[in-house]
C-alpha cells in the first residue's frame, strides 16, 4: 500500500555558469503505487524532456 512521489529536476538551469533562476522542474508525478511504473501515479507537472540551452547539466530524479 506504498505510494511514491517522483520529482525530475536540472538543478544547473538555465546555465552552469549563470546561476541565477536556479533548478528547472522536469517532472512530478505522485501517489504512485509500490511495485508499479510511474505512469500510474497522478502526474502534478507533466513531462518536459531535457534540453539544456548551453555547458553541462545534471538530471536529478528523486523518488
Amino acid at each position: 500500500n506504498d505510494l511514491y512521489t517522483l520529482v525530475m529536476t536540472d538543478p544547473d538551469a538555465p546555465s552552469p555558469s549563470e546561476p541565477t533562476m536556479k533548478e528547472y522542474l522536469h517532472w512530478i508525478v505522485v501517489n504512485i503505487p509500490g511495485g508499479t511504473d510511474a505512469t500510474k501515479g497522478e502526474v502534478v507537472v507533466p513531462y518536459m524532456g531535457p534540453r539544456p540551452p548551453v555547458g553541462i547539466h545534471r538530471y536529478v530524479l528523486v523518488l
